[in-house]
């Protein structure tokens, strides 16, 4: 499996398109609780192999509760 970096280095040799995705989830205020990040990238290798990758990433504000003495 290919990595986006060794894909880039690898320069006119490899063809790489894709998407990146963002979905925003507010509370009841509207401030931003979960930010959820959606890369798909397409690899495509000199002898015409295509490689796919999704990625997905997860930011989530959550309340904390303290437990005082």
């Amino acid at each position: 499996k290919r990595e986006l970096g060794s894909a880039m280095q690898a320069g006119s040799a490899e063809r790489i398109s894709g998407t990146i995705t963002f979905t925003l989830e507010t509370d009841a205020g509207d401030r931003v609780r979960r930010r959820t990040k959606v890369t798909e990238l397409e690899i495509e290798i000199a002898n015409g192999e295509r490689e796919t990758q999704t990625i997905t990433e997860i930011v989530e504000r959550r309340l904390v509760s303290r437990n005082e003495p």
